[in-house]
């Protein structure tokens, strides 16, 4: 999944496509940030141009089958530990 937005918080249809394993390609915006772990569950580009996003894409069509499925299992593990809802709830109680 590509995310090409020039401003996000932390991108609601970004953690549902992890949550499936789907590595995701993102703008650096400050969500992605925060839930992508640049080459082992995504990429997040070097900046907001097209050629930077176009990198990443090429780069991601390059690994092998193995690399990618690898990938995705990353995105959906960051999910389940870092992101669901009783982790989130732990989170707001902490900082409540």
């Amino acid at each position: 999944m590509v995310i090409s937005s020039e401003s996000e918080g932390l991108s609601n249809v970004m953690l549902e496509a992890m949550a499936h394993g789907i590595p995701v390609i993102s703008t650096p915006v400050s969500g992605a940030k925060d839930a992508i772990d640049h080459g082992k569950n995504g990429y997040i580009s070097n900046d907001f141009t097209s050629e930077s996003i176009q990198d990443h894409i090429i780069k991601f069509q390059n690994l092998s089958p193995e690399q990618k499925h690898l990938m995705g299992l990353a995105a959906h593990n960051t999910i389940k530990s870092e992101f669901a809802i009783d982790k989130t709830a732990e989170k707001y109680i902490r900082l409540l």
